[in-house]
């Protein structure tokens, strides 16, 4: 099973804006991806008001999350060409549009920051709602996230109100008694997220990954008591279809716009009913209006299964109109799944 970005994370975005820039045809999804960034908050807390610009000043955006619709859990990690005294004066500058303050410090040497609201800054006991640590590990490499992250990028036993007195000269032995406090270590951090960049194809801009979060409740075609045979007439009710644990979506751009969706499920035999099912699916989803209306039904008429073990592979060239019209209705859906309260 994957592990790309922090341990627990069941959904995982990675966006390579550098090789969106290189391309000739990067300009023409760029409004529409941004659209997509803009769902999410810390989006806007890394930018507005800091001066940057999303496509000029990253090379790359990493996002995760156990939870998409709680942005009280996003993490988020950008690669960057900019010195780490520039990158930390633009976010004071956005921490200030706001009326926040940025308390930084050096933990081993490299640049850690606690965002909060100014009113409430000296008051270290009380968490804000837009409460963010900051980390630059390394240089070229940020990573921002709520609290709820402190353990891994404070170290062991901290919370984000420790922030500054591990290490002071003036805080006692009596204060480290309750607790037992680690020197931060972000090397396993890192690593997960160099992971998740070689992961993407060399040809690929965009990669979200999902784990053991998507449920289809759509009727199987698989016939009961026949061992895996297919109803191709799709007349078959009540069986669910196996629920996947892995679906990985890989967006390309040169030198064709390209889709690849790959769907990873616990036992070969649930790969192989999906792989048998989706003639009967495709046909179903081929005659819905919202898709026939879109014009989506071409680009879905092109897609063929394949299989390799406990996996299946739907790969699709498209045109750059339905690569812009399917980033669009990706991001309505997912601004009504985020909408949605949580269950």
């Amino acid at each position: 099973m994957r592990s790309y970005g922090p341990e627990g994370s069941r959904l995982t975005a990675l966006l390579r804006l550098d090789r969106l820039r290189a391309s000739p045809a990067g300009s023409n999804y760029a409004m529409a991806v941004d659209q997509l960034l803009m769902l999410l908050p810390d989006r806007r807390r890394l930018l507005e008001g800091s001066g940057l610009d999303l496509y000029r000043d990253f090379d790359a955006l990493l996002i995760a999350t156990p939870e998409p619709r709680d942005d009280t859990v996003t993490f988020l990690a950008v690669r960057h060409h900019m010195k780490d005294a520039a990158l930390q004066a633009a976010l004071d500058r956005s921490a200030a549009a706001v009326r926040h303050t940025i308390d930084w410090r050096l933990e081993d040497g490299r640049p850690v920051g606690v965002r909060r609201l100014a009113s409430t800054a000296s008051d270290k006991g009380t968490a804000g709602p837009d409460d963010r640590i900051f980390v630059l590990p390394q240089p070229f490499l940020a990573v921002i996230a709520p609290p709820a992250y402190a353990g891994l990028l404070l170290g062991k036993g901290r919370t984000s109100s420790d922030h500054g007195d591990a290490g002071s000269p003036d805080v006692g032995e009596s204060t480290r008694t309750e607790k037992k406090i680690s020197r931060v270590d972000w090397h396993d951090l890192v690593a997960r997220i160099d992971a998740e960049d070689s992961a993407l194809p060399e040809d690929a801009v965009f990669m979200i990954t999902v784990t053991n979060l998507l449920v289809f409740s759509d009727v199987s075609p698989v016939v009961p008591g026949t061992r895996g045979v297919v109803d191709d007439d799709g007349h078959t009710q009540g069986v669910a279809p196996p629920n996947p644990q892995v679906i990985t979506l890989v967006a390309g751009v040169e030198p064709a716009p390209y889709l690849e969706l790959t769907v990873e499920f616990a036992r070969e035999t649930e790969a192989r009913a999906w792989e048998r099912g989706f003639p009967a699916w495709k046909r179903t989803l081929l005659s819905h209006p919202v898709l026939l209306f879109a014009g989506f039904a071409p680009l879905l008429d092109r897609i063929e299964p394949s299989r390799e073990g406990t996996r299946v592979y739907l790969h699709v060239d498209t045109t750059a109109q339905e690569m812009q019209r399917l980033l669009a209705l990706t991001t309505n859906l997912a601004r009504a799944a985020m909408g949605r309260p949580r269950p």
